[in-house]
């Protein structure tokens, strides 16, 4: 017979017929390969799970709250790394770069601040403090009338969102706009109850830099019961700085200061104006030491 492949051929020495061996040596060839396969396929296998298990891998989430410890300790450049890996990791998650932008905004870094905001109000369109922050931020950046034209059109569609009304009482004061701005903080100071207070401190110096010191006197006279006795204390000064009565002014501040923990705002407001009391007197020993006062603060 033939001794094509497969074919039986008779045996010279015992005269049986067997099978051509080119059949075995394609059926070993064949059981070599497929094992050599499988053992490509478990050796990656191993590899994927040794990466996995790796605790040096970076983890996105990890990474976002050791940046959040870091951005509420105010130690922003460190957070800043962390953030921004922490987006290059998990591209759609929103917090990372919601406080990847923040931390760029307290940087002083605005316009790439503006960009991370921008992106977020592209990615999550149902969120509109995003398209206020990114407008907020424009705004700080120079471009009031787009700012405020966007602010404005964000107000009519979510009326309940006071955010969106102070950025955008805020950003009309910078646009020099006063007199829309305090009538934007008056209608948050008597329809919402959430931070009165607040409300209360931004349409006081509102009026003040209109030059309406008797409206601010009578606003924290009438708002007075609602308002915390340091924060009180506090606009009193501000009002005395504008009569030029600076000594008692500064009396106002010194009496309540040592009061308020010094990781609060309010004790940052209430340093900054002792400051600027300092500075108004030529008192330039004590402005030094009120800024050392600030610095040496533990943060919020």
């Amino acid at each position: 017979p033939s001794r094509r492949e497969g074919a039986d051929f008779g045996c010279t020495q015992c005269g049986a017929r067997h099978p051509y061996p080119a059949a075995r040596s394609t059926l070993f060839r064949d059981i070599a390969i497929l094992g050599g396969f499988l053992l490509l396929v478990i050796g990656l296998f191993i590899v994927y799970l040794s990466l996995s298990d790796d605790p040096s891998a970076p983890d996105a989430g990890i990474l976002f709250q050791e940046g959040l410890q870091h951005y509420k300790e105010g130690h922003w450049e460190e957070a800043l790394p962390r953030f921004r890996e922490a987006v290059q990791l998990d591209s759609q998650a929103a917090p990372a770069r919601e406080y990847l932008a923040l931390t760029l905004k307290g940087l002083g870094r605005l316009r790439e601040a503006a960009e991370e905001f921008r992106q977020l109000a592209e990615a999550r369109p149902e969120e509109p403090r995003f398209r206020a922050l990114h407008a907020e931020i424009i705004g700080q950046l120079g471009r009031h009338r787009e700012a405020i034209e966007e602010l404005r059109k964000l107000a009519e569609k979510h009326p309940d969102l006071d955010m969106i009304r102070v950025i955008w009482a805020q950003t009309l004061v910078r646009d020099d706009q006063l007199e829309p701005a305090a009538g934007l903080f008056d209608q948050l100071c008597r329809l919402s109850e959430y931070r009165v207070p607040e409300y209360i401190d931004q349409l006081h110096t509102t009026l003040l830099r209109q030059g309406k010191l008797e409206a601010a006197q009578k606003l924290r006279e009438e708002r007075k019961n609602s308002l915390p006795a340091s924060l009180n204390a506090l606009l009193e000064a501000w009002e005395l700085r504008e009569e030029g009565k600076l000594d008692e002014a500064e009396k106002r501040v010194q009496k309540v200061l040592p009061d308020i923990p010094p990781s609060s705002r309010l004790w940052l407001g209430m340093n900054s104006t002792r400051i600027a009391l300092a500075m108004e007197k030529g008192e330039w020993e004590r402005v030094l030491t009120f800024c050392d006062s600030a610095l040496a603060r533990p943060s919020e």
